[in-house]
């Protein structure tokens, strides 16, 4: 799972996050508000136009109480869902108690074997005689599932969501050696604010389309007042995972990396670190850099870069 110090950081970049967190809060009480109309339409005669008439023989103070009762209901039940974040993201990326979930990453890992080995027959093919048009369609939407996917079997998360983010997670360290729970809290202090933002923004799409999933399962409380209340939850929040989730962890995860790939420079001159030549030592360099980060062990030859006069770290 990527560092939690990224989340914090996110949420006080995003000046709207507690408006963010009242959509998927408020799916979950319009349900319950529409399966009580429901039912008190079906036990009243006049239905709605008399439930509207019972609710306006109240006094005005009454009025006001029931309606100022029901947003705080909805902004409380938004702060709890902000404190149960993390917990509840984990759950959906697949941190379940030990040997839950091993039937699902076999699977998932025996999928991505699979789809390995066709993308490189395809390959093979392109190389040799060209493919079709459907095979080259093919072999695109191969390369995006082998890109979300980890690579190996130890790697591999029980869900879809968690492989996206676990696969983002490793790709800065397989391209550039750099962990990235390690080294992503001193990368962040250095990015420009406009890559903060979009960052943040990136992070706050995909916290509310995971509120909305959990929010949408709840709505099977409801079931007593509205038996449809049943199977919209889980039908809803199906799909909430597959429409809005997994594209959002996509989006999060490649400006994650892009930030990998773009800034990782001023990370080596902010800890006056010599820069990697070349792409060929790159690697084994980012690995000592992330050594020194998490353990402050550097190696015995390494020799700091003087500053430059007049540019901070960084620059």
């Amino acid at each position: 799972m990527l560092s939690k110090v990224w989340e914090k950081a996110g949420e006080r970049l995003a000046g709207e996050a507690i408006a963010r967190l009242l959509t998927p809060v408020a799916v979950f009480w319009f349900a319950g508000l529409a399966a009580w109309t429901w039912r008190e339409s079906r036990e009243r005669s006049g239905g709605l136009t008399r439930l509207g008439a019972d609710f306006a023989k109240h006094p005005a103070v009454l009025q006001l109480t029931a309606v100022v009762v029901v947003a705080l209901a909805v902004i409380v039940s938004a702060l709890i869902t902000q404190r149960l974040s993390v917990p509840l993201t984990r759950l959906l990326e697949g941190y379940w108690p030990r040997g839950r979930g091993d039937r699902l990453r076999r699977r998932l890992h025996r999928r991505r074997t699979r789809d390995q080995q066709r993308a490189g027959a395809l390959e093979a093919r392109r190389l040799s005689g060209g493919l079709s048009a459907r095979e080259a369609d093919e072999l695109a939407r191969l390369q995006v599932r082998l890109r979300n996917a980890p690579g190996t079997l130890e790697q591999t998360m029980p869900t879809r969501f968690g492989n996206l983010l676990r696969a983002a997670e490793l790709r800065p360290g397989a391209k550039h050696g750099l962990d990235t729970v390690a080294c992503w809290p001193h990368l962040w202090l250095l990015l420009d604010d406009r890559v903060r933002s979009e960052i943040a923004r990136g992070r706050a799409e995909l916290d509310m389309a995971a509120h909305t999933v959990w929010w949408s399962l709840a709505i099977v409380v409801w079931t007593p007042l509205a038996w449809w209340a049943l199977p919209l939850g889980p039908l809803l929040a199906v799909a909430v995972y597959y429409g809005w989730l997994l594209g959002a962890a996509q989006t999060y995860g490649d400006l994650v990396e892009a930030a990998f790939d773009l800034f990782r420079p001023r990370l080596y001159q902010a800890l006056r670190w010599p820069l990697p030549i070349g792409p060929e030592g790159e690697r084994a360099q980012g690995e000592q850099v992330t050594r020194y980060v998490w353990q402050g062990l550097a190696p015995e030859h390494l020799v700091f870069e003087t500053t430059v006069e007049g540019k901070g770290p960084g620059t």
